[in-house]
């Protein structure tokens, strides 16, 4: 039965597993990137900032090193700063947050995506601006006295907190 065993010849078994998370969340970015009108130039640098994203949804290079990694004519043609904007515009997509360097600044461009009318929005970005160690040790109490919040509004706030993503890309594969 050649044609049977012709069947089975293809390299396939593996193909079907090597999505994993990481080429899940890229392959949400690239998507994204492709509709975005960038400049050819910015798509190359949205895709060294892609390819730096871990599958947390984290950007685990700097600037500098993102600027590095292009291909020497392109950084004849851009600077740091345009690496931050494309920057910016990336961690705008789905997932909110996607991009961030750190906790702190996930959790505060998930937090400014919010509709300005969210209750408790204000009080918690400047919790997470300011006070994100406090946020981190549960001092809550500290917190509230920072922020000059009574136990009920710092309720709203930690909730408020507490329903972000912190690690972005988690929803993807697995």
């Amino acid at each position: 039965h050649s044609s049977s065993a012709s069947g089975q010849s293809f390299d396939g078994e593996d193909s079907v597993f090597e999505g994993n998370t990481q080429d899940s969340l890229h392959e949400h970015l690239l998507w994204q990137m492709r509709l975005s009108h960038f400049t050819p130039t910015d798509e190359l640098i949205a895709l060294a900032i892609i390819d730096s994203i871990d599958e947390q949804g984290y950007l685990n290079s700097s600037l500098d090193e993102i600027y590095e990694s292009l291909d020497p004519r392109i950084q004849e043609l851009v600077d740091v700063d345009d690496i931050a904007v494309v920057l910016k515009r990336i961690q705008h997509f789905d997932p909110i947050g996607v991009g961030a360097r750190d906790i702190r600044e996930c959790l505060l461009l998930q937090l400014q995506a919010l509709p300005e009318t969210t209750p408790a929005r204000a009080a918690a970005i400047q919790a997470v601006q300011q006070h994100i160690d406090l946020l981190g040790s549960r001092d809550y109490r500290t917190l509230a006295r920072k922020l000059k919040l009574n136990e009920a509004a710092l309720t709203e706030v930690i909730q408020l907190i507490q329903a972000l993503q912190p690690g972005p890309g988690d929803g993807f594969g697995g």
